[in-house]
């Protein structure tokens, strides 16, 4: 579920968030679930991903929740479990007929994975993430009087008129921006959602979880067994949308119990992920118990 509610991006608007913030909140939007939960975010992969180092990842994660965006807490020793703020979509019904209501970003658009995007800084950053809600409502463009945007974004930014000159010189490699009739019109370029033509909620989430419940339960695997594994996700993920979550991780954590279950000393047994098992044990979880997502 890739998306953040549009007042959480006026809020990071208002508010003085760095740009590694930006970047770690969207990262962690891509993994969420319609109720904003994230979990196992863990410093090294995240820190690899976004090319910053382990202690901007902390500077990021605790500034994020000291500003009242996220709520962290210890999923485990080595992870982090994360809840977006503001941000569930566990009752929300787009109406294809009524565009003008979207009032949420999507943060699965290429634009939103792209390394030139991450270099911009901070308030670029926002003022795209802005035009791209926009446009979105509307007519697949943005437009606003040229003197009525220095007007609103140099108040909102606490910026010249020269540095939003700048700004919109920067984005020109997202939008195509022109000024006719003494407006700006700006349109997002293809690049910013071109091969965003498939949901990747799906692929996304599995690969998420997955590499969470490994790393909690210290699994060990080869590659096709990490891949089988990873698949029961989203095998799963259509019929039972984010409540396979539950069921999954306790799946995992099942199998390597009962494998063990004779051997009292948890530093000898095997953990050798079996997916033929775990899906076993996965369906007892979805279709006997019902799991539902916390």
């Amino acid at each position: 579920m890739q998306k953040l509610k549009y007042d959480i991006i006026k809020k990071m608007m208002e508010n003085a968030v760095t740009s590694t913030e930006i970047n770690l909140l969207l990262h962690m939007s891509h993994y969420q679930s319609d109720r904003g939960s994230v979990t196992g975010v863990y410093y090294k992969s995240v820190s690899d991903e976004l090319n910053i180092s382990y202690q901007a990842f902390y500077d990021a994660l605790y500034g994020l929740g000291k500003k009242g965006f996220i709520l962290i807490r210890k999923g485990s020793y080595y992870d982090w479990d994360v809840l977006i703020l503001n941000n569930d979509f566990s009752n929300y019904e787009f109406n294809p007929k009524n565009p003008d209501k979207i009032s949420y970003l999507n943060t699965g658009y290429d634009i939103f994975y792209s390394q030139q995007f991450y270099q911009l800084k901070a308030k670029e950053k926002l003022l795209a993430m802005y035009i791209v809600v926009l446009s979105d409502a509307g007519k697949g463009y943005y437009h606003i009087g040229t003197k009525e945007f220095y007007n609103k974004f140099k108040t909102l930014f606490q910026v010249t008129k020269r540095a939003l000159q700048n700004y919109l010189s920067r984005l020109k490699g997202f939008f195509s921006i022109g000024i006719k009739d003494k407006k700006y019109w700006i349109r997002p370029k293809k690049s910013v959602k071109e091969k965003n033509k498939t949901p990747r909620d799906k692929k996304i989430f599995a690969e998420g979880i997955t590499a969470a419940v490994v790393r909690r339960t210290k699994a060990v695997f080869t590659d096709k067994e990490y891949s089988d594994t990873e698949n029961l996700v989203s095998q799963y993920f259509n019929e039972f949308r984010y409540a396979v979550q539950k069921g999954f991780m306790s799946a995992v954590e099942r199998s390597i119990e009962l494998r063990n279950q004779d051997i009292a000393d948890k530093n000898k047994w095997s953990r050798e992920l079996h997916p033929a098992f775990i899906h076993k044990l996965l369906l007892e979880e979805l279709y006997n118990k019902k799991v539902m997502e916390e």
